[in-house]
């Protein structure tokens, strides 16, 4: 069942978008409503529902303000704008805030059970490319950690091989965070950076930056090719800041710009392996 949540300061309007069809028959659970934007944004960030009616013109936050947050934040409900044909235009612009549909004053009922079931088709699509995604991302881990033991290191450089893999757990886990890098690294594990980048270098056979450009470019490709996120989102998903820097890094890195992405293939699961001797 894909949770809703509907938003509008019209009480009257509100409650009759509550009862208006049988959510229930169309998959979906209302598991909220709100009067104002500002609580339902607040609803939103602690929720996460799959999908939100909001409309156009509310109290402290609008709902195009709302799916600006919801962009910008990278959060998964996917917004439903609902407008008057006096603010149809206004409502046009939020495709930039990729803005699932919209629903004209008068609502009818018709209408609203086609979107609500096309919505429901793409919120499907989305959780099984997200299942596929994490499924992608926990195979990567229990290969990586498998690979960061391995049984010909001697029992004298067992310490080598637990602080190599403290630095691969921790940039697996830590690639997105822009402040990761050696030094940060270095200050967290507890030895100086010379320390570990010699360890990491003789276990791993790359240096410690290049295994995070490699974790960091490998998410960007699926994240892209799988999740089809647009670029400054993947950028900021990859612990980068500037989109431009990013494009730059990735185009040398896998030959081709992240545009380029939907004819490009995903990264395979070896890619991201260091080859730990």
């Amino acid at each position: 069942m894909l949770t809703l949540l509907i938003a509008d300061d019209e009480f009257f309007i509100l409650e009759n978008l509550k009862h208006i069809v049988d959510y229930p028959a169309l998959g979906y659970h209302l598991t909220d409503t709100a009067l104002n934007g500002r609580d339902a944004m607040q609803i939103i960030e602690e929720k996460s529902p799959d999908l939100a009616i909001l409309d156009i013109k509310m109290p402290f936050l609008s709902g195009l303000d709302i799916a600006r947050q919801i962009y910008e934040k990278n959060l998964k409900t996917k917004v439903v704008i609902l407008t008057s044909y006096d603010y149809f235009d206004f409502a046009k612009q939020a495709v930039r805030y990729q803005v699932f549909s919209y629903l004209l004053k008068p609502v009818n009922v018709n209408e609203l059970k086609e979107i609500l079931a096309d919505a429901a088709r793409a919120i499907d699509d989305r959780k099984q490319r997200d299942s596929k995604l994490q499924e992608y991302r926990h195979l990567q881990t229990e290969s990586l950690l498998q690979h960061a033991a391995p049984s010909d290191i001697a029992s004298a450089d067992t310490k080598e091989s637990d602080i190599t893999k403290a630095i691969i757990e921790m940039i697996r886990s830590s690639y997105a965070d822009p402040k990761l890098d050696l030094s940060y690294i270095a200050e967290k594990i507890g030895y100086t950076q010379n320390y570990i980048s010699s360890i990491f270098k003789r276990n791993t056979g790359l240096t410690v930056v290049q295994y995070i450009t490699q974790c960091r470019m490998n998410a960007a490709n699926i994240l892209l090719t799988v999740q089809h996120m647009p670029v400054n989102q993947v950028c900021s998903n990859v612990g980068y800041s500037n989109p431009f820097y990013f494009s730059k890094r990735f185009k040398q890195y896998f030959g081709y710009s992240p545009s380029e992405c939907s004819n490009a293939p995903a990264a395979s699961s070896d890619a991201e392996q260091p080859d730990i001797k």
